[in-house]
């Protein structure tokens, strides 16, 4: 039989307000976020782990005191309480004994999760010992704790709050979440899946995971690093411009971390997900390559990737045309990541670009423009010789450019002439055009 369902028949029930993850909070009453369990006691602790107690009668009145103790206050910060490190010993302030025995609260598993031919194995202490594939397993199908994810929705929405106290509270709270993987899950799941919250409080969930990865990710579990990786994937294409941007951002800090060789599946689907015919999916997937291409140019371009740059750089062409003056600025601004690293792939299709830039050059969108100018300007400095025969041309088109109504624009085209005078032909170049 199920050791869980062994439990369940013999009247017992889980019971958050004595589980094992309240055990050494500090400030149990009135303090923020009770949820978390003690990272000392636990391989791999969890939100979602609740102890199993025996069976009680249902007390009103105590049901009221349990709910008032998942009350925020930071104000209890300053309050010092001694943490009892005995798993045996008794709760002194509530006079109940601690257990050690855990179920998960998911109630919608119908499956256990060992059979009756692998027990749960116990340490000497008589605790279960949580294995690391068992964690694995559980995170595939992760869901987060209603309590805890209302109170990780009220931190993100504090940490909006202008007053200092408040916002040195939050950090405080930020550090000790931190040193629980099962808190990440949390962010991704506001970020990507809590489509009722406000973008402001979703984004920001996705930023303190960014940070969170950039500061602790070589210590991520992988089923959680897995579990990021996927929700990011599933969402490259929500409806807000923001959230997508945030996405991307995410994206590309778990990258940088080493996992572009390690998340072999990332740049096919995204480039996949170009030709989407959801506007919302191609424009996220692009935000998120043009963040890769300009954070790790040079690794897209060795044989540590099998060069997919091969792949990547035609296939960003083609969107030059693209309808959308977004598509067509995200496309330019991929490749000119390229260009001073003298990419062989781009060298190799060098003269289609050009002839797309060409196309470009008047294209209603500043955006655009300004790619387009920045493209010619680094054109100039690495591959003069294919710009010689247009130059008569660019050098129009640039002094155009100059006196752009967008001052982006106009910014970017002086960087041409800079250039230019540090070329051998700038004399020859400019003598028919001086008096412009």
């Amino acid at each position: 039989m199920c050791p869980v369902a062994s439990q369940c028949l013999h009247g017992k029930v889980p019971d958050p307000s004595n589980s094992h993850i309240f055990r050494q909070m500090k400030h149990q009453i009135n303090e923020p976020l009770t949820w978390i369990c003690d990272p000392h006691n636990e391989l791999y602790p969890s939100i979602s782990v609740l102890e199993v107690v025996e069976k009680k009668e249902f007390d009103p009145d105590r049901m009221r005191k349990k709910t008032s103790c998942y009350q925020m206050d930071f104000q209890d910060d300053e309050r010092e309480d001694p943490i009892t490190e005995n798993s045996d010993s008794t709760d002194g302030r509530y006079g109940r004994k601690e257990y050690s025995k855990m179920v998960d609260l998911d109630e919608e598993k119908n499956d256990c999760w060992s059979s009756s031919e692998e027990e749960q194995s116990t340490s000497e202490d008589g605790r279960p010992s949580t294995d690391y594939t068992t964690f694995q397993s559980i995170l595939m199908e992760w869901q987060p704790d209603e309590q805890g994810l209302q109170q990780v929705l009220q931190l993100l929405k504090d940490s909006q709050s202008p007053n200092t106290v408040t916002q040195r509270a939050v950090q405080q709270k930020l550090e000790q979440l931190n040193q629980f993987p099962d808190f990440n899950n949390y962010l991704i799941f506001v970020l990507t899946r809590l489509k009722t919250e406000d973008e402001p409080t979703r984004s920001l969930s996705g930023l303190i995971l960014k940070n969170n990865v950039k500061a602790h990710y070589q210590n991520f579990p992988s089923g959680v690093s897995d579990f990021i990786k996927r929700e990011c994937l599933n969402s490259i294409g929500d409806p807000s411009p923001l959230i997508r941007a945030t996405i991307g951002i995410l994206i590309t800090t778990i990258a940088s971390k080493g996992e572009l060789q390690s998340w072999p599946e990332l740049l096919p689907q995204l480039c996949s997900l170009l030709d989407s015919e959801d506007y919302n999916t191609c424009e996220g997937s692009f935000g998120a390559l043009q963040k890769i291409c300009e954070d790790s140019s040079e690794l897209l371009d060795s044989d540590a990737l099998n060069r997919p740059l091969n792949v990547m750089i035609p296939k960003f062409l083609q969107f030059f045309k693209h309808c959308s003056p977004k598509i067509r600025s995200h496309a330019i601004a991929c490749v000119n990541q390229f260009i001073i690293g003298r990419a062989q792939a781009l060298m190799d299709n060098v003269d289609t670009f050009i002839e797309s830039l060409f196309v470009l050059a008047v294209d209603e969108d500043s955006e655009v423009r300004k790619n387009v100018c920045r493209a010619l300007v680094m054109l100039l400095e690495v591959r003069i010789d294919r710009l010689i025969p247009h130059m008569h041309s660019i050098i129009q088109y640039m002094l155009q450019r100059t006196q752009d109504p967008d001052e982006n624009v106009a910014l970017e085209a002086c960087e041409f002439w800079l250039t230019l005078a540090e070329q051998p032909i700038c004399k020859e170049a400019l003598s028919g055009h001086l008096l412009q």
